[in-house]
């Protein structure tokens, strides 16, 4: 029977730190949304560019995310980003625990571990899942990149 991982991840440091532990096959990330509900919000202005205080260094990396999906992100309407921009974080996230040593050696030493990649709607609170699931090195790249593709471009 598979362990999953999970409770207080919120990064790809602590996903990481998981599977460091050597008892869990996988790792399940989440955002934190019971221990710090207030990270929707948080989001929102990310994707608002608004300076909220402390959190700001937290939202650097949903802010690079903006800007490196910028052509994919500024033509929906505000709603629709803010949406967007926190799957697209979560596609970045799960790229990155993905491509971490960690999981690389896991999966060279032929262990069966797979990093998935869900997120709460903002609209709706439900939970979806964003099909970005990486179970082995060779996949991550396609799979990573095919996350993307779903959002379409700004059309000029």
């Amino acid at each position: 029977i598979p362990v999953l991982g999970s409770g207080d991840v919120v990064d790809a440091a602590g996903a990481l730190a998981r599977l460091r532990g050597g008892w869990a096959d996988g790792v399940m990330i989440g955002r934190g949304a019971m221990a710090n509900p207030w990270i929707f919000g948080q989001v929102m202005a990310a994707a608002r560019g608004m300076r909220i205080g402390l959190a700001d260094n937290w939202l650097r990396h949903v802010q690079d995310v903006h800007l490196r999906h910028r052509q994919r992100l500024n033509h929906l309407p505000q709603p629709d980003l803010e949406n967007v921009l926190c799957e697209m974080n979560v596609i970045e996230q799960v790229g990155n625990v993905a491509l971490s040593n960690v999981m690389q050696d896991a999966w060279g030493r032929g262990q069966k571990i797979a990093v998935h990649g869900w997120v709460y709607g903002l609209k709706d609170g439900l939970v979806k899942d964003l099909q970005v699931t990486m179970s082995h090195s060779e996949e991550v790249v396609e799979v990573f990149r095919n996350g993307f593709k779903r959002y379409p471009r700004a059309t000029l």
